[in-house]
């Protein structure tokens, strides 16, 4: 996109300085911080909105499956707000992600009192396809619970693959593929490697499975993915994900998305709370 005031570009290197520059408000801002790394990441394509030199505006998108799209890293310098360039900064990148044969479902995250992304998000017809409330699990002894014990640990990947295949109704709406970032639940998100790194555990009747993974974002934890209401009902389930924490050094906690219905059965006693992620998305013809 190119106009007599603005134009926007994919982001290199050498706009470094120019991202630094920009009066964003944030203290620290860790886009600036992990530049070079996502610069690297081969999945990831960040764009600036400059005027002349100067850049106004960032945001980005991540890959995964080469299906799924996620929107995200926007942030528009205060002395521009107020002028739509964050929605048009988006509103490129949707259109440049459009010619991606690839691409399939196109995405956005953030939290319920974001008002100006919601905002932004809404303009560009960006439908919410859901709600996840993180809890992130501190003290499992202050978890009541239903009692019972640690469950069966699911070894090969096949076998895995196949329970996660096998959920009918999913509670989540989505897959909470990482913390802060859901995604349709689509068979092409279980990889080898993904399923590989991670543990599953089923209950006795088998109807029941969780499925930790160690998820790093700023602090380690122990993304424990459940896709049922029924947490505190299920006996086990909360035995379970202590025997899986147990196993890793320095986790700050297990992290669980829940569904707005589950959300009010949790206790502020045991769990660390976040505003609420809403998940904004639309498949592509």
């Amino acid at each position: 996109m190119e106009t007599e005031l603005v134009t926007l570009r994919k982001l290199t290197e050498n706009d470094y300085d120019a991202l630094r520059n920009m009066k964003t408000g944030l203290e620290d801002d860790y886009v600036v911080r992990i530049f070079h790394n996502l610069l690297e990441r081969e999945n990831n394509v960040m764009y600036g909105l400059f005027d002349k030199e100067r850049m106004i505006a960032v945001s980005g998108y991540t890959l995964f499956s080469n299906k799924f799209a996620m929107l995200g890293r926007l942030r528009t310098d205060i002395r521009y707000r107020g002028k739509g360039f964050g929605t048009e900064i988006l509103r490129a990148i949707i259109e440049e992600l459009r010619t991606i044969p690839s691409i399939e479902f196109v995405s956005a995250n953030t939290q319920l009192h974001n008002y100006s992304a919601r905002k932004a998000l809404t303009k560009l017809d960006l439908p919410h396809v859901t709600t996840l409330h993180p809890f992130i699990l501190k003290d499992p002894h202050l978890v009541k619970s239903t009692p019972g014990e640690v469950w069966d640990t699911i070894n090969t990947i096949e076998e895995k693959r196949n329970f996660l295949q096998s959920l009918k109704e999913n509670a989540l709406g989505a897959f909470p593929y990482e913390a802060y970032y859901p995604l349709p639940f689509d068979e092409s998100l279980f990889t080898d490697e993904y399923l590989k790194d991670g543990t599953f555990y089923v209950n006795s009747d088998r109807t029941r499975f969780l499925f930790c993974k160690v998820d790093q974002k700023g602090n380690l934890y122990l993304n424990s993915k459940y896709f049922w209401n029924d947490h505190f009902e299920q006996s086990g389930l909360f035995e379970t994900i202590q025997h899986e924490w147990s196993k890793h050094e320095d986790i700050y906690g297990a992290w669980m998305d829940v569904s707005s219905e589950a959300a009010h059965t949790f206790s502020s006693d045991a769990f660390e709370t976040q505003d609420p992620w809403l998940l904004y998305g639309f498949r592509l013809s």
